[in-house]
C-alpha cells in the first residue's frame, strides 16, 4: 500500500485520528514508516470511533472553566514596599560573579 493512494479503490488515503490514539495505546510498536502508520485502512471498528474519535455528532458550546479565585493577602502592600523590592541590590549576586572572575584569572595564571 502507497502512502498517497489505496491500491484497492484508487483514491487518496487520509489520516485518520482515530487509528493515531488506538495505536498509541497499543503495547507493541508499530514497524511501518511513519507516513503509512496513521492512514485509514479499513481496520477501525465503530467501537474505535466511539471509544477513539473525535467527532461528536453533535455540536455544543463548550462550557467555560474558571478559576478559583486567588487568596486575599490580610496585609495589603504599601507602594514604599513594592519601591524597595524593585530597586533592591542584588549585592549576593555581584560578589558571586566577581568571585568567579577572580578564580577564573588566578586558574589561568595557574595554568599559564
Amino acid at each position: 500500500m502507497s502512502a498517497t493512494k489505496d491500491a484497492s479503490q484508487d483514491r487518496p488515503l487520509r489520516f485518520s485520528e482515530t487509528l493515531w490514539f488506538k495505536k498509541g495505546e497499543a503495547e507493541e510498536p508499530d514497524s511501518l514508516p511513519i507516513e503509512d502508520r496513521y492512514h485509514d485502512d479499513g481496520s477501525v471498528t465503530h467501537g474505535d470511533v466511539d471509544r477513539y474519535g473525535l467527532r461528536t455528532g453533535s455540536t455544543s458550546q463548550v462550557p467555560a472553566l474558571t478559576a478559583a479565585p486567588a487568596p486575599r493577602r490580610r496585609k495589603p502592600i504599601s507602594e514604599r514596599e513594592l519601591v524597595a523590592e524593585m530597586t533592591r541590590s542584588p549585592g549576593i549576586v555581584v560578589i558571586a560573579i566577581a568571585l568567579l572572575v577572580i578564580a577564573a584569572a588566578i586558574a589561568r595564571m595557574m595554568l599559564s
